[in-house]
Parts: C-alpha cells; structure tokens; sequence
C-alpha cells in the first residue's frame, strides 16, 4: 500500500527547498540520511515494488539477480486499460533511472499477455 508520498532527490531538494537559508549541516544531514540509490538487494526490490505500486500496477512480484544486475518482475495492471507495451518500457527505464540506475542499451525484455506483465531490466551499475 503507497502512503501517497512521492521520493525526492537530494539535488531536487536542495534547488525546491522553500527555505532558502538552508545552511550547508542542513543540507548534508539530509543528503546523508537519503539512501540513493538503494543498495542492491532487498532495498532495491522494496523500492520498485512501491515505486511500481504508486504506478498503478498490483501484484508484484520483483527479485534483484545476484550475479548480475538483472531486475525480473511480474506484475498486473489494475487502473483501467492497460497501457500499450511500449508505455511500459518508457515507464521501466524512467523509474530506473530515478533510482540513479539507468537501463543498459538493448537490456529490457517485457513480455504483455492480457492483464499480466513480465519484465527483466538490466541496471547499470551507479557512478560512485
């Protein structure tokens, strides 16, 4: 279940902050509080599942690979018509890349039968 809240960036932070007397403390103890991007593993997992959520998508299943940075989901579309194939992939890579982990070129095969959606992405790897 979403809490309505959506993330924020630390820089989106910084430049959208209403107080513009931010001294820098304020600014680094927020900085190093938010976990971006999340560590691979259950906290990436957690994160797509409630990002997918906030999407309109249910029944989510998502498993970060070991080996390799390879994202696989499954999911259900339950808001109305489900978006074309090409509408997903648009919204996989752009929530990959909030993450701070964009898709690889040629690294996302979704596959769309009914109302059920299969994916798996490969992440790059974050600039440290």
């Amino acid at each position: 279940m979403s809490n309505g809240k959506k993330p924020i960036e630390p820089r989106e932070f910084i430049l959208n902050a209403p107080n513009p007397t931010l001294t820098q403390a304020d600014v680094r103890d927020y900085l190093l509080q938010a976990d971006f991007p999340p560590a691979w593993g259950l906290n990436m997992e957690s994160e797509i599942r409630s990002r997918l959520t906030a999407l309109g998508f249910l029944k989510i299943w998502c498993q970060c690979q070991e080996i390799h940075r390879i994202v696989r989901m499954r999911m259900s579309y339950g808001a109305g018509a489900r978006p074309p194939a090409a509408a997903i992939k648009r919204l996989l890579r752009r929530m990959a890349r909030e993450l701070g982990s964009p898709v690889t070129s040629g690294g996302m095969n979704v596959w769309v039968e009914r109302d059920r959606i299969e994916a798996a992405i490969v992440m790059e790897q974050p600039a440290a």
